[in-house]
């Protein structure tokens, strides 16, 4: 792919493939393909966002949770400073959110499930909306206001019913 100038497509299947084995516990491997991705996306600032990402949650599957935020920090900080998508966005904050219940700091977690659900509606990603809408009524239940756990909840499943139509439409 060199040859051909694909660095950024064989850096970017890299990373995916990175993300696939975090996703089925194969951390050693996500690391290692993360690493060959990294190594061929230097000064591709954007590009080098997403490795990092798969390599925060694969710190957070080995219970490495501070050097998981490390990770997507920088890889928000990444984001930010170059072009910003609203998906990648809601993402890491998503998962910056999920890190954060690990960690039992409910609050901090709202807040960055707060962040994700706003760069969702921004781009209006049903998905990502009632993922970021369904964590924080866990959240709320956890922290005992049911009131407002049930108001996302109700908002998470609005989501939902958006995504039902959109597949019909």
């Amino acid at each position: 792919t060199e040859k051909h100038g694909w660095v950024y497509r064989r850096a970017l299947v890299l990373s995916q493939l990175g993300i696939l084995y975090t996703r089925i516990g194969q951390d050693s491997l996500a690391f290692k393909l993360c690493d060959q991705a990294q190594k061929l996306i230097r000064g591709m600032p954007l590009t080098q966002a997403i490795p990092l990402r798969a390599m925060a949650n694969a710190y957070s599957n080995l219970g490495g949770y501070a050097k998981a935020l490390a990770y997507l920090r920088e890889s928000t900080r990444i984001i930010l400073d170059t072009v910003p998508t609203f998906s990648e966005l809601a993402s890491n904050y998503n998962s910056i959110a999920q890190l954060y219940s690990l960690l039992g700091n409910h609050t901090l977690a709202l807040l960055n499930a707060q962040q994700s659900l706003a760069f969702s509606e921004s781009n209006r990603l049903n998905k990502r909306q009632a993922q970021a809408a369904s964590f924080m009524a866990v959240e709320y239940a956890r922290l005992s206001q049911f009131d407002h756990a049930t108001e996302e909840l109700n908002r998470a499943l609005d989501y939902f019913k958006g995504i039902e139509e959109s597949q019909h439409a």
